[in-house]
């Protein structure tokens, strides 16, 4: 009997396709028997298990799933039998014990003739990254909305053609709204611009169309009204445009940022640098203040001292009057110590930049100072190097001076015999020893009475350039003032350089002094990118000394000649001891006047040094007779003030003198007396100028601070309407003796600048010079000048007097040389 086999054969065919398809399936696929045990399982799903297929057969699904996952395994289980196909996501255990993350699909399986489950099929997937990347991107999601609620920044997204907008979580907090899933359905752009206060609404309108027709980026702060309490928000809210590939905006997503504290904040310190802003400014016009109601008694003190000391006395009461002409210059020295400090403190002051040499200000220091040290019997030695005193330099010659006055001053009040040296090198490298420029076998090492050495400093490059070329070339020098005085200790050193401090209070009360002015070197020093120390042993002495590095001078030709720039000899000062009657020229004094860069315009510091002193001392004597014609006019409000300023003129031979109380005063006098000459030149007068203006005033001495008008408003009056001829000298007559009171001078249209007190000697010197720079001035400005194209011929065109005299008026250097004679510089 034949059968027929061929369904058969082929439904055997089919089976072993299918099993060979499941077994090299990229998927993992397994089957289970009733009893959940394995009857089959191809290779995808045995190697994540690290198994072979055939060590699965027969064991149960228990062995490969993680005992926290067996509950998700059991739910799946029963959804497929209910359902036809369950699914899970668990974690699993490999052979090794290692655990993984797979996602199972569970569908049943039956006999189709009995229509019973015969088991199910289990596929399997490993999602070990997935499951990784999803966990970094919650955690990120975590540290996403803890950073928005640290910062109160939340993040939100509007989409442009649904209208939809969606917040981060802390945005809505932000806003006061509960963050439910139904305030995130309704939420929309309505709803947020009705939350804006309705002062901020256009603005923030406008920025949101911009970003949504160009994509253009905005940040913009604005107000909110929160939800939840009715509470005004500032919020920074900043937005930005997503365009697609044709440049469409699709969507806008952006940030706002509650910044109410921080704006609070912002406001609270603005307030608080106006306070200090204002408080600053009344410190100043304190300081201004009290420097012009101290300084103008002073003024008084000294200047009827000195005129009492031109008369006949006894020598009882010339005693008297020397001792209240000390009292006066040791007050005097005290307030400029504390208006110094207030402007180290403050910040304010400012280093010049001129030609000097060091010798100079040595030798200006000695002659300050060897006043105070000859009474005392002291000797007072200066030990210059040749190359350091010749060597011209740039710098602050008038800060350095104050400097070693101060130091020098200090050395001869704490000692009692003995000597004082003051000791200025040329040094090449300060990183070890320093040595003498010239002899390395030379070490500058301390005074003798000490056995430790100079801290190292960082090593200074000299004459040649230190960053290599097209830099300036410097020297750098060590000054040390050296004494055999009382000594200071070492706990005393710690705090020598701090402002207020002495050394003990038995040296305040035995030698006095504001305890500021080691302060005041030590902030200069350092403004001056230098540093300062102190090496000392009681009872043995003190040796202070300070490191400074000068740019080095650079030779140039001027107009093809070959003069260089070099400062005045010393040789040529006009400043000897005798100049000063009244005993004002000592420490820390500041000599009172400044000829203006010698010229109207720029105002030296306070302490002038040698150099500019020689411009204003070195002016051509005037004669008797010039002098008694000389018409001199001095504005000063304080009656003293008013009588010492006439009676040092007379004494000094000027006649033609007058007075007036205030600026007010000053200004009607001259428009009277140029409407006098006015007059008298209609009338057919005498007056033969042919500018009434000229010689109304010579000269005119001007008080600044003074009621109803005071001496600026009153110069600005004068220049602003030309009452008197651009070259008629004004000169600053002030107590004040703070950074800024110069260039206040300067900007009214002052000339020249004369520090109270006032000495009779300084007065005339300046008067002097003001009038031959005002002939100077005067001579050019009339002289008719030259066109080039001309062929030499003078110009027939008007010079008035009053004509900017800036294309023809040479300007005297600040150190009195008169090199620029060949220039021509603005005035």
């Amino acid at each position: 009997m034949a059968v027929d086999i061929t369904e058969q054969k082929r439904l055997e065919k089919q089976m072993r396709e299918l099993s060979t398809a499941m077994e090299n399936a990229v998927e993992g696929i397994s089957r289970l028997d009733i009893n959940g045990r394995y009857i089959f399982a191809n290779k995808a799903y045995a190697a994540p298990l690290l198994y072979e297929p055939d060590d699965l057969i027969g064991s149960g699904w228990e062995k490969t799933v993680h005992p926290d996952s067996m509950e998700e395994i059991r739910e799946a289980f029963d959804t497929m039998l209910r359902e036809g196909k369950g699914m899970a996501e668990v974690r699993s255990i490999r052979r090794d014990g290692q655990i993984f993350y797979k996602e199972v699909t569970m569908v049943p399986c039956y006999d189709d003739e009995l229509g019973e489950r015969t088991g199910h099929f289990c596929f399997m997937r490993e999602i070990s990254d997935r499951k990784m990347q999803e966990e970094n991107l919650r955690i990120s999601q975590l540290r996403l909305q803890e950073a928005q609620a640290i910062a109160h920044l939340g993040s939100w997204e509007y989409d442009i053609p649904t209208g939809q907008i969606a917040w981060s979580d802390e945005l809505y907090r932000i806003f006061g709204v509960e963050a439910t899933p139904e305030n995130r359905k309704k939420f929309g752009m309505e709803q947020y611009i009705q939350l804006l206060k309705e002062e901020d609404r256009p603005l923030i309108l406008a920025c949101i169309d911009q970003c949504t027709q160009r994509g253009t980026p905005y940040e913009v702060d604005h107000r909110i009204r929160r939800v939840s309490d009715g509470s005004i928000r500032v919020l920074c809210g900043r937005g930005r445009g997503i365009v697609d590939a044709d440049g469409c905006v699709l969507k806008i997503i952006g940030t706002a940022q509650d910044v109410t504290e921080q704006k609070q904040v912002e406001r609270e310190l603005i307030a608080a640098k106006e306070e200090a802003l204002e408080a600053s400014r009344h410190k100043s016009a304190f300081l201004r203040n009290m420097s012009h109601e101290v300084r103008t008694p002073i003024n008084g003190i000294t200047g009827m001292t000195s005129l009492l000391l031109q008369t006949p006395l006894t020598p009882e009461q010339a005693e008297y009057a020397n001792g209240i002409r000390t009292s006066a210059s040791v007050l005097l020295t005290v307030v400029n110590d504390i208006l110094d400090f207030s402007k180290v403190e403050a910040g304010k002051i400012e280093l010049e930049k001129i030609p000097f040499k060091i010798s100079d200000v040595v030798t200006d220091v000695v002659r300050m100072t060897g006043c105070l040290a000859e009474p005392k019997g002291l000797s007072l030695a200066v030990d210059v190097g040749d190359s350091a005193g010749d060597s011209d330099v740039i710098g602050d010659p008038n800060r350095l001076s104050q400097i070693l006055i101060n130091l020098t001053s200090n050395a001869i009040k704490f000692t009692e015999k003995g000597q004082v040296t003051i000791r200025v090198r040329r040094i090449s490298s300060i990183r070890k020893s320093p040595t003498v420029h010239g002899d390395p076998s030379r070490s500058v090492s301390p005074s003798p009475v000490f056995t430790n050495s100079p801290p190292e400093f960082p090593s200074t490059t000299n004459e040649t350039p230190p960053n290599g070329k097209g830099s300036k070339p410097s020297m750098t020098f060590l000054f040390e003032v050296i004494d055999t005085g009382i000594g200071i200790s070492s706990d005393a050193q710690k705090k020598l350089f701090l402002p207020f401090s002495q050394a003990d209070s038995s040296t305040t009360r035995k030698f006095g002094g504001t305890g500021l002015g080691l302060s005041i070197c030590k902030s200069l020093v350092t403004l001056m990118d230098g540093t300062i120390e102190v090496t000392s042993e009681e009872q043995k002495g003190s040796r202070f000394y300070f490191i400074l590095e000068f740019p080095v001078l650079r030779r140039r030709k001027l107009c093809g000649g070959s003069r260089s720039i070099t400062p005045m000899p010393t040789s040529q000062a006009s400043g000897s001891a005798s100049d000063d009657p009244a005993g004002l020229i000592g420490p820390a004094a500041s000599p009172p006047y400044s000829p203006v860069n010698g010229r109207p315009g720029s105002m030296r510091s306070s302490r002038t040094s040698t150099s500019s002193q020689l411009s204003v001392g070195g002016a051509p004597p005037l004669t008797d007779a010039e002098k008694k014609q000389l018409r001199v006019l001095v504005v000063e409000d304080n009656d003293t003030n008013r009588l010492i300023c006439k009676k040092m003129l007379q004494k000094s031979g000027y006649e033609r003198i007058v007075l007036v109380r205030n600026g007010k005063e000053c200004v009607e006098l001259v428009e009277s007396k140029l409407e006098e000459r006015a007059a008298a030149k209609v009338n057919g007068g005498d007056l033969v100028v042919t500018d009434v203006r000229d010689g109304v005033f010579d000269v005119v001495l001007m008080d600044c601070q003074m009621p109803f008008m005071d001496g600026y408003e009153a110069t600005r009056h004068i220049r602003s309407r030309s009452l008197l001829p651009t070259y008629t000298p004004i000169i600053a007559l002030t107590a004040n003796a703070l950074e800024g009171d110069r260039e206040k001078c300067l900007e009214s249209g002052m000339d020249w600048f004369l520090t109270k007190p006032i000495v009779m000697e300084e007065l005339d010197q300046m008067v002097r010079a003001a009038v031959w720079e005002g002939r100077r001035r005067k001579e050019v400005t009339m002289r008719p000048f030259v066109k080039e194209t001309d062929g030499g011929k003078p110009f027939e065109g008007k010079t008035s007097t009053d004509e900017p005299i800036s294309n023809h008026s040479p300007r005297i250097p600040p150190n009195g040389d008169m090199y620029s004679k060949c220039t021509t510089q603005s005035i």
